[in-house]
């Protein structure tokens, strides 16, 4: 078993939500490369199309099929994260998306988990899962 990184604190929301971070920041500027970089080699991906990508080349695969140049924001709310073992972190919230879809605004939100890993000094995603949920309207 590889060790946690030590250099991240050891409160696992917080690990999550620095790497969420990173998968926003990577997301808006389009970075598949570095959005790829983010997740074991081994990967099981399975986000907001139908299929389930596997490893490096399924996830960058998935990244290249969306549309991430009309990404305009990425939130992520994380609700729960635990270590599941000393180098794995289990997590669950919600990730908003804002885009722009046939030049109209939209909004999109889905649930998301991840596995995370430690490894290397660093913690990357092994498994990842989203499925879209429907907004709910505001009251006026």
């Amino acid at each position: 078993m590889v060790d946690p990184p030590e250099s991240v604190p050891g409160d696992p929301k917080r690990i999550v939500s620095n790497l969420a971070a990173d998968w926003a920041r990577l997301g808006l500027a389009g970075d598949v490369v570095g959005l790829v970089g983010l997740y074991k080699d081994d990967a099981i991906f399975f986000g907001s199309l139908p299929n389930l990508y596997f490893g490096s080349a399924g996830v960058a695969a998935y990244f290249q099929a969306v549309s991430l140049s009309s990404l305009e924001s990425v939130r992520f709310d994380w609700q729960e994260a635990t270590f599941i073992a000393p180098s794995v972190i289990n997590a669950g919230g919600l990730v908003h998306f804002g885009m722009e879809l046939d030049s109209l605004p939209i909004s999109w939100r889905f649930g998301i988990s991840w596995v995370l890993v430690g490894l290397g000094g660093k913690w990357k995603i092994a498994a990842h899962h989203a499925s879209r949920r429907e907004l709910q309207p505001h009251a006026q």
